[in-house]
């Protein structure tokens, strides 16, 4: 029998719950399933003193549930690059966290957007599990250091210091995850560009798009063809796309959807060549001189299968 006011809490703090466990883990499905692992905890072992509000308790174990998957998954050889899965911000209602603890969060120093972006959740991926949920806590749901050593199990300067540990280790990261959030009008330019170099079929021209130091992230979960470690430069990001350009067959079309904050190319081919997937979700990040600065590839059928069909719902 579910404990008294458990379901009414659960179901007024699921999606609230789900945002935060998205920033925790980077992909929907894991989200989905730390949710469940804090209501399946709240059932077998509720808190004591039922008469507190549930709202922080649920947080606290769904925050012990996203560190015990890190952990996991740190020790789990990923095939290639990992990036994390795109999710549809064309409605970003279901991605706020304010909720959490009823604050405006005036102070939060990552806003909403950037921190659902895909070069913030992969900067944060090289955190550990105990400073990501610092950071998240801290910066993105604006708790206070108090509140957050209460939620983590922590003394408030241990927070202090893993705070510091993780902002210092995030900052260099924070300018990719900035102009991945660029104006949406410039991504859209650049994108425009982009196809129209690859359908010219000049390899200059697709070059000339490319910054210098450009890196391509592609991943395809071991599943379907893709880079199986980071492409650098120019010349060899222009190449690969130039050589893909040339291989694909079969129809295909593109659309442009808002994935994470940003504008996104989704493709899809209809009659793929082997170990290539039917869809793919490409992010251009520019640089600032409005060329290609990184690239991020999603072809990991799981991962599309999840962006694409919560974006169709």
């Amino acid at each position: 029998m579910s404990p008294p006011g458990l379901s009414e809490a659960f179901s007024a703090h699921r999606q609230a719950l789900w945002a935060l466990g998205y920033r925790m883990l980077g992909t929907a499905s894991d989200a989905e399933d730390a949710v469940q692992d804090a209501f399946v905890r709240a059932m077998e072992r509720p808190p004591a003193d039922l008469e507190r509000p549930w709202k922080p308790w649920l947080v606290r174990v769904l925050m012990n549930a996203c560190r015990d998957r890190l952990r996991k998954r740190k020790h789990v050889g990923y095939p290639g690059p990992w990036l994390p899965a795109p999710v549809s911000t064309e409605s970003v209602e279901p991605l706020r966290v304010d909720s959490l603890f009823g604050s405006s969060r005036p102070d939060a120093r990552i806003e909403l957007l950037e921190s659902v972006s895909m070069a913030f959740l992969l900067a944060v991926e090289a955190l550990t599990p105990q400073q990501r949920a610092v950071l998240v806590l801290r910066d993105v749901c604006d708790c206070s250091g108090a509140e957050t050593a209460e939620l983590l199990g922590l003394s408030v300067g241990n927070v202090k210091v893993t705070l510091h540990r993780a902002r210092k280790a995030l900052e260099r990261d924070r300018v990719t995850a900035a102009s991945s959030l660029a104006d949406a009008s410039a991504v859209m330019g650049l994108i425009a560009r982009f196809a129209a170099a690859l359908q010219s079929g000049e390899l200059e021209r697709v070059r000339a798009v490319m910054a210098d130091d450009v890196v391509l992230l592609s991943d395809g979960g071991g599943v379907v063809r893709a880079a199986n470690k980071p492409v650098l430069g120019g010349d060899h990001v222009a190449a690969v796309y130039f050589g893909l350009a040339k291989a694909r067959s079969g129809d295909t079309t593109a659309e442009v959807r808002m994935f994470n904050g940003s504008p996104a190319v989704v493709t899809t081919i209809k009659d793929p060549p082997r170990r290539w997937g039917h869809h793919s979700i490409l992010f251009l990040v520019p640089n600032d001189d409005g060329r290609i600065g990184r690239v991020f590839s999603v072809v990991a059928p799981d991962k599309i299968a999840d962006a694409l069909g919560a974006a169709r719902r």
